[in-house]
Protein backbone atom coordinates (compact mmCIF):
# COMPACT_ATOMS: atom_id res chain seq x y z
CA UNK A 1 0.00 0.00 0.00
CA UNK A 2 2.89 2.37 0.76
CA UNK A 3 4.20 1.99 -2.80
CA UNK A 4 0.75 2.68 -4.24
CA UNK A 5 0.30 5.80 -2.10
CA UNK A 6 3.76 7.17 -2.97
CA UNK A 7 3.36 6.39 -6.68
CA UNK A 8 6.23 3.90 -6.63
CA UNK A 9 4.58 0.53 -7.44
CA UNK A 10 6.90 0.07 -10.44
CA UNK A 11 4.07 -0.45 -12.91
CA UNK A 12 4.04 0.63 -16.55
CA UNK A 13 1.47 3.27 -17.42
CA UNK A 14 -1.32 2.31 -19.82
CA UNK A 15 -4.41 4.32 -20.63
CA UNK A 16 -6.20 1.82 -22.87
CA UNK A 17 -9.92 1.84 -22.07
CA UNK A 18 -9.40 4.37 -19.27
CA UNK A 19 -11.60 7.04 -20.88
CA UNK A 20 -14.86 5.73 -22.31
CA UNK A 21 -17.78 7.30 -24.11
CA UNK A 22 -21.16 8.08 -22.67
CA UNK A 23 -23.36 5.02 -22.82
CA UNK A 24 -20.49 2.55 -22.42
CA UNK A 25 -21.31 -0.40 -20.20
CA UNK A 26 -20.01 0.28 -16.66
CA UNK A 27 -17.29 -2.07 -15.40
CA UNK A 28 -16.57 -2.73 -11.72
CA UNK A 29 -13.22 -1.62 -10.34
CA UNK A 30 -12.27 -5.26 -9.72
CA UNK A 31 -13.14 -6.28 -13.29
CA UNK A 32 -11.19 -3.34 -14.73
CA UNK A 33 -8.12 -4.34 -12.71
CA UNK A 34 -8.34 -7.97 -13.82
CA UNK A 35 -8.52 -7.09 -17.51
CA UNK A 36 -5.93 -4.26 -17.57
CA UNK A 37 -3.02 -5.58 -15.50
CA UNK A 38 0.19 -3.74 -16.49
CA UNK A 39 3.74 -5.06 -16.55
CA UNK A 40 6.11 -4.29 -13.70
CA UNK A 41 8.90 -2.17 -15.16
CA UNK A 42 10.74 -1.10 -11.98
CA UNK A 43 11.30 -2.75 -8.62
CA UNK A 44 8.61 -1.49 -6.19
CA UNK A 45 9.62 1.53 -4.15
CA UNK A 46 12.43 2.66 -6.47
CA UNK A 47 11.00 4.93 -9.16
CA UNK A 48 8.25 7.53 -8.70
CA UNK A 49 5.79 7.44 -11.60
CA UNK A 50 2.05 8.03 -11.57
CA UNK A 51 0.06 4.90 -12.29
CA UNK A 52 -3.65 4.94 -13.13
CA UNK A 53 -3.66 1.22 -12.40
CA UNK A 54 -2.01 1.85 -9.01
CA UNK A 55 -4.58 4.50 -8.07
CA UNK A 56 -7.37 2.14 -9.14
CA UNK A 57 -5.85 -0.71 -7.14
CA UNK A 58 -5.72 1.52 -4.04
CA UNK A 59 -9.44 2.31 -4.55
CA UNK A 60 -10.19 -1.41 -4.89
CA UNK A 61 -8.37 -2.08 -1.62
CA UNK A 62 -10.59 0.56 0.03
CA UNK A 63 -13.63 -1.34 -1.29
CA UNK A 64 -12.40 -4.72 -0.07
CA UNK A 65 -11.32 -3.54 3.39
CA UNK A 66 -14.35 -1.31 4.05
CA UNK A 67 -16.95 -3.60 2.46
CA UNK A 68 -18.42 -0.54 0.72
CA UNK A 69 -18.31 0.61 -2.89
CA UNK A 70 -15.42 3.06 -3.38
CA UNK A 71 -17.75 5.96 -4.25
CA UNK A 72 -19.88 5.43 -1.16
CA UNK A 73 -16.90 5.07 1.17
CA UNK A 74 -15.16 8.23 -0.04
CA UNK A 75 -18.34 10.28 0.10
CA UNK A 76 -19.23 9.13 3.63
CA UNK A 77 -15.75 9.18 5.16
CA UNK A 78 -13.93 11.94 3.29
CA UNK A 79 -16.16 14.31 1.35
CA UNK A 80 -19.11 14.72 3.70
CA UNK A 81 -17.01 15.23 6.88
CA UNK A 82 -15.04 17.92 5.00
CA UNK A 83 -18.26 19.58 3.78
CA UNK A 84 -17.47 18.64 0.16
CA UNK A 85 -21.11 18.22 -0.86
CA UNK A 86 -20.45 19.09 -4.51
CA UNK A 87 -17.73 16.49 -5.06
CA UNK A 88 -17.95 12.99 -6.48
CA UNK A 89 -16.05 10.11 -8.09
CA UNK A 90 -19.33 8.73 -9.50
CA UNK A 91 -19.54 8.00 -13.22
CA UNK A 92 -21.45 9.23 -15.05
CA UNK A 93 -21.42 12.48 -13.12
CA UNK A 94 -24.56 12.89 -10.96
CA UNK A 95 -27.14 15.21 -12.55
CA UNK A 96 -27.04 17.61 -9.57
CA UNK A 97 -23.33 18.29 -10.18
CA UNK A 98 -23.44 18.67 -13.97
CA UNK A 99 -24.32 22.40 -14.02
CA UNK A 100 -21.33 23.14 -11.75
CA UNK A 101 -18.72 21.55 -14.05
CA UNK A 102 -16.75 23.29 -16.76
CA UNK A 103 -16.62 22.07 -20.34
CA UNK A 104 -13.48 20.75 -21.98
CA UNK A 105 -12.12 22.13 -25.24
CA UNK A 106 -9.47 20.86 -27.66
CA UNK A 107 -9.10 24.48 -28.85
CA UNK A 108 -10.38 27.58 -27.11
CA UNK A 109 -12.05 28.60 -30.37
CA UNK A 110 -13.65 25.18 -30.91
CA UNK A 111 -16.73 23.39 -29.70
CA UNK A 112 -16.89 21.98 -26.19
CA UNK A 113 -16.22 18.27 -25.81
CA UNK A 114 -18.50 15.80 -23.99
CA UNK A 115 -17.74 15.18 -20.33
CA UNK A 116 -15.14 12.41 -20.05
CA UNK A 117 -16.13 9.20 -18.31
CA UNK A 118 -13.26 7.46 -16.54
CA UNK A 119 -13.72 3.69 -16.47
CA UNK A 120 -11.40 3.24 -13.48
CA UNK A 121 -13.02 5.78 -11.16
CA UNK A 122 -10.29 6.07 -8.49
CA UNK A 123 -7.76 6.88 -11.23
CA UNK A 124 -9.25 10.20 -12.21
CA UNK A 125 -13.00 10.65 -12.12
CA UNK A 126 -12.98 13.10 -9.22
CA UNK A 127 -15.18 16.09 -10.01
CA UNK A 128 -15.77 19.04 -7.73
CA UNK A 129 -17.21 22.53 -8.00
CA UNK A 130 -14.76 25.44 -7.90
CA UNK A 131 -16.33 26.73 -4.68
CA UNK A 132 -15.98 23.33 -2.98
CA UNK A 133 -12.34 23.11 -4.09
CA UNK A 134 -11.57 26.56 -2.66
CA UNK A 135 -13.22 25.83 0.69
CA UNK A 136 -11.82 22.29 0.98
CA UNK A 137 -8.28 23.27 0.03
CA UNK A 138 -8.37 25.98 2.67
CA UNK A 139 -9.53 23.45 5.30
CA UNK A 140 -6.92 20.89 4.27
CA UNK A 141 -4.14 23.50 4.43
CA UNK A 142 -5.26 24.56 7.91
CA UNK A 143 -5.32 20.91 9.02
CA UNK A 144 -1.86 20.31 7.53
CA UNK A 145 -0.45 23.40 9.25
CA UNK A 146 -1.98 22.32 12.58
CA UNK A 147 -0.58 18.80 12.18
CA UNK A 148 2.88 20.16 11.30
CA UNK A 149 2.77 22.50 14.31
CA UNK A 150 1.74 19.69 16.67
CA UNK A 151 4.47 17.38 15.30
CA UNK A 152 7.06 20.13 15.64
CA UNK A 153 5.96 20.88 19.22
CA UNK A 154 6.14 17.19 20.18
CA UNK A 155 9.71 16.94 18.86
CA UNK A 156 10.77 19.98 20.92
CA UNK A 157 9.24 18.47 24.08
CA UNK A 158 11.23 15.23 23.79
Amino acid sequence: MRNLMTHTPGLEEAVKDLIVTKGAKPVSIGDFLKTHMPQRVYPPGTTPAYSNYGATLAGYIVERVSGMPFDDYVEKNVFWPLGMTHTSFRQPLPAALQPMMSSGYALGSGESKPYEIIAAEPAGSLASSAKTCRISCSRICRMANTTAYISSSRRRLR
